[in-house]
């Protein structure tokens, strides 16, 4: 009983995983989209670098930052092209 409950639970897990991905994700994983997230990590990464600040306000700037540098290369923070 039990193998057939996890059996029927993988099984939906990996028939949901592609709407998943479409919904919280990009569907295209382009070089593009790659190198764009590359450059806005380390954007981020040099905005809070000689921060004094403490962790929790230092990774909300990177946040802030990588989400400023995505949106300004036209994409949201998961990736997605932005509607204009």
């Amino acid at each position: 009983m039990v193998k057939v409950f996890l059996c029927l639970v993988l099984m939906i897990g990996l028939a949901s995983c592609s709407t998943i991905k479409e919904r919280f994700g990009t569907a295209v994983e382009t070089p593009q989209l790659n190198a764009d997230r590359g450059h806005c990590r380390d954007v981020s990464e040099k905005a809070v670098a000689e921060s004094t600040k403490n962790i929790i306000k230092k990774s909300d700037e990177k946040r802030n930052a990588y989400k400023a540098c995505m949106k300004s290369k036209g994409y949201d923070r998961h990736g997605r092209p932005i509607a204009k």
